[in-house]
């Protein structure tokens, strides 16, 4: 609530007011206010939050008042952001009405304004995570700054980890716990994510490469691998890559014994084996065709 009623003395006398009203929509009863003072059924206006006016009034809720002219409306005070809670029944439609006045005097206007995202009643972590990345960072922020965040790690808390985002570095399940203080309880919204930091990604497969045999029908034939680096390269995500043909799977993941192209096969098949390394992170994926 923001108001040019928060000057001089008027808070003590005038209570330009704020209601927040909510009903089942088939109901024919009245409906319920809920723009409350925490914890308290007091209804918001100038005159129940404010703080001490010397020599007229002591102060009324003043620990919910933010403060005179602060700049960024053109009120001459507002209180500080509030919650506005109701118990609901699923799948339950509702009206609600916001409604603002004056008392008595009109020269002196007030205004509510609506927290940005503070309906956000949903965290979303995003899809499970495998990646060469020796860190990233996960992101719960609902845009309320009333919100409270405890993260866990494969189900315990992680001690000192209370803010919206949180750096990674070592695999396991994470999990979120986003509390929003209401007026007399709390609702609690929660996700969780596995993140798998290995120093090797998985490419797309190869294709065989295969030549028919010539007129001698040994089944030995000249290969030109060169001919595969483009898939190589295509089986992998867009990066700086080196890339080399092994005979053997020891020797792919030694990085020893590259292949000196042209090969000519020693057997019929014969499997090649690929190693593609990523320069810039050191992130490594192995294929064969």
């Amino acid at each position: 609530l923001a108001s040019e009623e928060y000057f001089s003395n008027f808070p003590c006398d005038y209570s330009d007011g704020f209601a927040f009203l909510i009903k089942p929509s088939s109901s024919t009863g009245p409906y319920q206010n809920i723009a409350l003072v925490p914890g308290t059924s007091i209804p918001v206006n100038t005159n129940t939050v404010h703080d001490e006016i010397v020599g007229f009034c002591p102060e009324q809720n003043g620990q919910y008042f933010d403060g005179y002219n602060m700049g960024d409306t053109n009120y001459n005070g507002r209180t500080q952001v509030l919650t506005a809670s109701a118990s609901i029944t699923p799948y339950q439609q509702y009206h609600i009405k916001l409604i603002i006045a004056d008392q008595t005097d009109q020269n002196y206007d007030s205004a509510v304004f609506i927290q940005g995202n503070s309906f956000n009643s949903v965290v979303d972590l995003g899809n499970d995570i495998t990646t060469c990345a020796d860190m990233l960072t996960l992101d719960a922020d609902i845009q309320n700054s009333q919100a409270t965040y405890t993260w866990l790690l494969n189900g315990n808390p992680i001690p000192g980890e209370n803010n919206p985002t949180l750096n990674v570095t070592q695999s396991g399940t994470y999990s979120v716990q986003v509390g929003v203080q209401l007026n007399s309880s709390s609702c609690v919204i929660e996700d969780s994510i596995n993140i798998n930091l290995s120093s090797q990604q998985t490419g797309t497969p190869l294709a065989d490469y295969e030549l028919c045999d010539d007129a001698s029908g040994d089944g030995v034939e000249t290969f030109d691998l060169s001919t595969k680096d483009a898939e190589v390269l295509a089986s992998v995500p867009a990066a700086n890559y080196a890339y080399s043909y092994h005979y053997s799977s020891a020797e792919a993941l030694n990085n020893v014994n590259s292949i000196t192209n042209p090969i000519q096969n020693t057997s019929n098949p014969q499997t090649i084996f690929v190693r593609i390394e990523d320069v810039d992170s050191g992130c490594l994926a192995y294929s064969t065709f």
